[in-house]
């Protein structure tokens, strides 16, 4: 597989347009699926350099495909990610910054599956958790959504209706969204997978290396990390089965090769990294996700690894260039993420944020991480900046930032304006959800 940058996207972008399918030829575009998983770290994955075989499908789809090595979610919570995902911008500018509010599109804010829909694709959606349920907006522009009416779907129902959607289709092309969420806690994987994995195999020196203990307590309950880390990777290699499964099916379709597949992540996951156990921070464990796309066959676009910095909100401006996929130009102006194949536009950082939340052990105020590939800037609006020289030190375990003020500064001077700017903005009134789907993330924990 080979490895590429910035310029070597370029002239492989150029290439790919000059064979890409006029877009005024409905019959001529091609098929869109993106699959997003559910609180899947990039590093607990053999293709970004995990020890553990978890995901032997997934590293088989991405021996074929570009591996973007460096992307980072905008935000470490499920219903912002993925309309991130959905809009091409982050949550300062759609709004949405914490599960259970509703998105409403606007004539300058649009999800992508609206425009699909609009150009006479198919559309359809099998999600598995109530974060993203039809309920918060998010499934405008499906003609058929598919969400959970109780609890989470493990990945074989998943993958199931996947497939049986996917039959459904006719001959014209399709935008679909598969969502898995099997690495999402609480992480009990079915047999076999419940104890697919060892302590002995090498994961104490993984979890030591980053700085984590190997016990934590909360009152009088104790947890183990190794067997946590375990049991995560087991459903992580549980939701590769069926991910293969689901792979399989397209295939026997003989519409894989010329449907373009997108899988990533929407965030991470803690396991205890910085005395945290889930997701919702801005340290790498939980914003760094996969990102992997299979292109068309037909643009002969070699299996090749990016290493520029990427977020998820690149996702729908890369495809749409790379595809011609009929997107107007108010969406263009949309977008806020960039042609990850055009190696003319320069963006050494990505931003990520959260917010403030009344959860206990969470630090006050609101917080942002500017991520570069060698340093890592934290701004918090009620403390001090931290800086991570990432080379050194990939696990954000000492602040240098008033030993490295020069770099701080110039990190912080590249968002200065942006951050000005959405500030300005008069912010929207996102409502709340129904009260029975605030019941439903009240059980997977998410209201308090």
């Amino acid at each position: 597989m080979r490895r590429w940058g910035p310029l070597a996207a370029l002239a492989l972008a150029a290439c790919a347009k000059t064979s890409s399918p006029a877009n005024d030829d409905p019959q001529s575009r091609r098929s869109v699926l993106l699959i997003t998983i559910d609180t899947l770290r990039a590093d607990h994955l053999p293709t970004y350099g995990y020890f553990r075989n978890t995901a032997p499908n997934l590293d088989a789809f991405a021996n074929e495909a570009i591996v973007f090595e460096n992307v980072a979610t905008p935000m470490a919570t499920t219903l912002p990610a993925h309309t991130s995902i959905m809009t091409g911008t982050p949550p300062r500018r759609h709004e949405i910054v914490r599960n259970g509010l509703v998105f409403e599109s606007e004539p300058d804010l649009r999800l992508v599956a609206e425009v699909f829909e609009k150009a006479g694709y198919q559309t359809a959606a099998v999600v598995s958790a109530s974060p993203v349920a039809d309920g918060t907006g998010i499934s405008s522009g499906f003609q058929h959504y598919d969400d959970p009416k109780d609890g989470p779907r493990p990945g074989a129902i998943t993958a199931d209706l996947a497939m049986t959607q996917f039959e459904r289709f006719d001959d014209r092309p399709f935008f679909m969204w598969v969502h898995f969420w099997d690495p999402h806690d609480p992480y009990e994987p079915p047999a076999p997978y419940d104890d697919k994995f060892d302590k002995k195999d090498g994961i104490e020196d993984f979890v030591k290396k980053t700085g984590t203990k190997l016990e934590h307590r909360i009152g009088n309950v104790r947890f183990d990390v190794l067997e946590i880390n375990n049991l995560y990777d087991g459903e992580i290699a549980y939701m590769d089965e069926h991910l293969g499964r689901l792979l399989d099916a397209i295939k026997r379709t003989g519409r894989y090769e010329e449907t373009t597949v997108v899988i990533t992540a929407d965030h991470g996951e803690g396991l205890w990294q910085h005395d945290w156990h889930d997701h919702g921070r801005i340290y790498n464990e939980e914003i760094l996700v996969p990102l992997i796309i299979k292109p068309p066959a037909s643009l002969e676009l070699a299996a090749a690894r990016n290493v520029r910095m990427a977020t998820t909100i690149d996702i729908f401006p890369t495809l749409g260039r790379l595809l011609d996929l009929p997107f107007d130009d108010a969406l263009y102006r949309q977008f806020e993420g960039i042609d990850l194949f055009d190696g003319r536009v320069i963006r050494p950082y990505v931003l990520s944020e959260r917010v403030h939340r009344h959860r206990e052990g969470w630090e006050p105020g609101d917080k942002l991480a500017i991520t570069g590939l060698d340093y890592k800037l934290f701004r918090l609006s009620s403390g001090p900046d931290q800086l991570f020289d990432l080379r050194d030190d990939p696990f954000e375990l000492k602040d240098i930032a008033d030993t490295q003020p020069d770099a701080r500064l110039k990190m912080a001077r590249y968002y200065n304006g942006t951050l000005a700017n959405y500030a300005a903005a008069q912010r929207k009134v996102r409502k709340d959800v129904s009260p029975e789907l605030v019941e439903k993330l009240r059980t997977l924990g998410y209201v308090q």
